[in-house]
């Protein structure tokens, strides 16, 4: 059975790829050898760790990393297509009927548009899968994507029940840890943070609101380093929402007749004056200043390995339930995690034997404290912790349940 799965992967990541491969005089390479470089590097692990999964269960796997606009280009060069002006959607459709797989996986990249192309343009289809993380699945601009999919596998159970009720074909599938990253991390020896976070922290509902507020108490209280991405926010970016927020305060002093009649019909103000909330800096500024460059891959293994502590927080989406991919990330490393206590985290770890739960910023706060105090006690967690996610979630454990759930499938069957 063939299956072409589409992903993307951080601009920052790519961007430093690219960067790093030209420097080194490696322009030159081939598509395949430099789609291998990229797996290689474990930027896009999520895609890499399925494939790799699925074909030792017998599949057939082809992957692209859809926003890695240079390595698509060559494609299409190698391929002797000649479209400068192609959308990286029009790329993908012509990989896929070059592919003729059985089943697409679409991740959440995919418009609605292209995946009624796919299903009209390419015979060999049976199935269509996505995944939506927890924020995404209430995003409406993906609801008419995840309607088109015959199987959305999305790893919050509280994001499984708005997707069906929506109508989409939700299903439930933990995130998982690519074990054969185990054999390529650097084993100095040497702890290089005491506890560090790696993550996004976007300003906005259903992101990274609690996530904020726990990251700014903790810097007042232990040593911590961020890794984010949300160190990449560009002047211009934090100039255009201060114009923004002043332009906002300014045009809710006057009148509703005002606002509706003579300032509405202007471009920008009426766009402006017409929000229903308070415009919002993208990042908090005493947070900016202490975040570290963002870090992918085989680099964000590696330095998620050499921390005595691996913080998790998750999304304001997933309130409920243990859901995203650090809990498998700090784990699968060896290093020891502290994670917001969920009522489905026994499922997944034992806290207190193999992960440690915090249930407010003052327990966070004791715990991280207790773990720094308690190296012996740390590490014997830390690697409770390890070999539960060696031993129950890899991605081999998950193509397994992947292969179970489209098997059922009425589309797969016919």
């Amino acid at each position: 059975m063939k299956i072409f799965w589409v992903g993307n992967a951080y601009p920052e990541a790519l961007e430093k790829f690219f960067s790093e491969t030209e420097d080194m005089g490696q322009s030159h390479l081939s598509y395949q050898n430099l789609k291998e470089k990229i797996d290689a590097s474990y930027v896009n692990y999520f895609a890499t760790g399925w494939c790799r999964a699925l074909q030792n269960i017998g599949y057939e796997t082809e992957n692209v990393v859809m926003d890695a606009i240079p390595l698509q280009q060559l494609w299409l060069k190698e391929n002797g297509i000649y479209g400068e002006n192609l959308s990286s959607e029009e790329i993908l459709l012509l990989q896929i009927k070059k592919y003729c797989p059985t089943i697409v996986f679409a991740d959440d990249c995919c418009s609605a548009e292209l995946l009624r192309c796919i299903r009209s343009e390419v015979s060999s289809i049976k199935l269509i899968v996505g995944w939506s993380g927890s924020a995404l699945a209430k995003d409406p601009a993906k609801k008419d994507m995840f309607k088109m999919l015959d199987i959305v596998l999305c790893c919050a159970p509280e994001s499984v029940a708005f997707l069906q009720k929506e109508g989409a074909k939700a299903v439930h599938m933990n995130h998982a840890f690519p074990v054969e990253v185990q054999a390529l991390l650097k084993k100095s020896g040497i702890k290089h943070s005491s506890m560090l976070f790696v993550g996004s922290i976007i300003r906005g509902k259903e992101f990274h609101l609690f996530r904020e507020k726990l990251l700014l108490g903790l810097l007042d209280e232990l040593p911590l380093d961020i890794y984010s991405p949300s160190i990449s926010i560009t002047k211009k970016r934090l100039l255009r929402a201060a114009l923004e927020i002043g332009l906002y305060d300014i045009t809710s002093l006057f009148p509703n007749w005002v606002a509706e009649k003579i300032l509405s019909p202007l471009p920008y103000i009426g766009r402006i004056c017409g929000r229903k909330e308070r415009p919002v800096f993208p990042i908090n500024f005493d947070l900016y200043r202490q975040l570290l460059p963002p870090i992918f891959g085989l680099e964000m293994f590696d330095v998620l390995s050499n921390s005595d502590i691996v913080l998790n927080i998750h999304a304001d989406s997933s309130p409920e339930f243990a859901s995203n991919a650090r809990l498998y990330e700090g784990t699968g490393v060896g290093s020891c995690l502290l994670t917001d206590s969920r009522k489905n985290m026994k499922d997944l770890f034992m806290p207190g034997k193999e992960v440690v739960t915090y249930e407010s910023l003052h327990d966070c706060v004791e715990k991280a404290k207790w773990l720094i105090q308690h190296p012996a006690e740390r590490k014997e967690i830390a690697e409770a912790g390890k070999r539960r996610c060696l031993k129950d979630h890899t991605y081999h454990n998950r193509a397994a349940e992947f292969d179970r759930i489209i098997r059922r499938t009425d589309q797969y069957k016919g």
